[in-house]
């Protein structure tokens, strides 16, 4: 149609058309409109179509191979477009197709560039897909690629809500490689970054990420990891920064409710009789609802 609304709103009602038709009629009747719409020279037409691409490719009507190579150009150009919205239409349901990202080097390269963008959205849509690109791309691929030039980047953003995407990634990241290779690899780079930022190498929100960081992975370890960064938390309830130890206990209470599953008798040797020791000595008054907060979280026998 002439008008941009009226395309606009065809393609709002694309995805369920080709969930009713099926693989075969999409491949002869809606197919071959992509291209044009995903180069219409409207902005809400594109990023319409970004998002019914993405709602298309679930639910399995269409095959695997038939999304790769029908989608992924389209995914790439709409990544690399000039509006974050269409940009974001991606990024936000990429997750959804991470076991075919494997397929997709094009999609990959816009991702890892995108790392850098100005817009702090498309920044945090980066922040959350890392761990999903290192479920379908391998671990090897993360330490290599992801790690430094993206990773430990985005989880210094200036913005909070960027650094908060990679801190709650972090479960994700767990349950895809394991609390052992976590430990091996990417809490040494933690401790590192939260040690440069206590001898005054960095903002005293730096150690907030990174406890933050901590607590969401101990959501998903096994030991000897999960004692490693509660370990972590119990030095942070006794940083010099009454925010950064409110975090800690917060962090503490946040896991401690998992202890019947992970090592009750660590937590009953030294985490409860490190809170309670902070406790007595801690002056101010939001730190001390946190610590108190934390024993309470502690299981009942």
């Amino acid at each position: 149609d002439a008008e941009a609304e009226v395309r606009a709103a065809a393609v709002g009602h694309f995805a369920p058309m080709v969930h009713w038709g099926g693989s075969q009629l999409f491949q002869t009747h809606l197919l071959p409109l992509l291209p044009a719409l995903a180069d219409d020279v409207v902005m809400e037409v594109r990023s319409k179509c970004a998002l019914a691409i993405m709602d298309s490719s679930e639910g399995g009507t269409l095959e695997d191979p038939l999304i790769v190579n029908s989608f992924g150009p389209l995914l790439e150009s709409f990544l690399q477009d000039e509006f974050q919205e269409v940009q974001l239409q991606v990024l936000g349901n990429l997750h959804k197709l991470s076991h075919l990202l494997n397929g997709m080097n094009g999609v990959v390269s816009s991702i890892l560039n995108m790392s850098k963008a100005t817009n702090w959205r498309v920044r945090q849509g980066v922040a959350k897909l890392l761990p999903h690109l290192a479920e379908a791309r391998g671990l090897d691929f993360f330490l290599t690629v992801l790690l430094e030039p993206a990773w430990l980047v985005l989880l210094l953003d200036p913005v909070a809500s960027v650094r908060q995407a990679c801190c709650e990634g972090m479960s994700t990241l767990t349950k895809v490689a394991g609390s052992e290779w976590i430990a091996q690899y990417i809490l040494p780079q933690h401790v590192r970054i939260y040690n440069h930022a206590q001898n005054g190498g960095g903002s005293y929100l730096v150690r907030i990420t990174i406890l933050q960081a901590h607590s969401q992975t101990a959501l998903v370890a096994q030991d000897p990891l999960w004692m490693d960064v509660v370990k972590e938390l119990l030095r942070g309830i006794q940083d010099r920064v009454p925010n950064v130890r409110m975090v800690a206990a917060y962090g503490l209470a946040k896991i401690l409710t998992q202890t019947s599953e992970v090592n009750p008798s660590f937590v009953t040797s030294q985490v409860v009789p490190a809170i309670q020791e902070k406790l007595q000595e801690e002056d101010d008054l939001d730190g001390r609802e946190a610590l108190q907060y934390a024993l309470e979280a502690v299981p009942k026998k």
